[in-house]
């Protein structure tokens, strides 16, 4: 198993947001474009791998000079409850503390905001649902000095 950054010019790349599209948007019959949007350009991709295959995904983007985005989690289904998910998010927080982070959001969807908890991160918001697909979701923080 390799955990590494890839930038969008990596096969994985296209991988990746093809299965981003799959997992969040497809069901939804919504197109393709959606998938990207305008922090990908500066974000951080973070794999795993097991030769050539893609096991997890997860972006990091940076907000502020200390406050990144964590995004786009994405394990195809045949790889979930294997802990990839775990080890992805703690790639991504170290990534965030070595960039100057202080503060760490993401935005979880309510079926996996336990895995979130058992991380570290504290729900900062209501119940609200995402505008393109209707799914609920909360506003969740890492704080790294407290």
């Amino acid at each position: 198993m390799r955990v590494e950054e890839i930038t969008v010019t990596n096969p994985l790349y296209e991988v990746a947001m093809e299965l981003r599209y799959t997992l969040f948007f497809k069901d939804f019959n919504l197109s393709k474009s959606v998938t990207a949007d305008e922090l990908e350009p500066i974000s951080f991709h973070i794999v795993i791998t097991e030769g050539k295959e893609l096991l997890a995904y997860g972006r990091l983007s940076p907000l502020e000079s200390n406050i990144f985005r964590i995004s786009q989690i994405v394990v195809p289904q045949e790889h979930r409850h294997k802990g990839y998910a775990s080890t992805l998010l703690g790639k991504l927080i170290e990534l965030g503390i070595s960039k100057g982070g202080e503060v760490l959001q993401l935005n979880s969807q309510l079926s996996v905001k336990e895995l979130y908890l058992r991380l570290g991160f504290r729900v900062v918001s209501d119940v609200y649902k995402v505008k393109l697909t209707g799914i609920e979701h909360v506003k969740m923080e890492y704080h790294v000095h407290t």
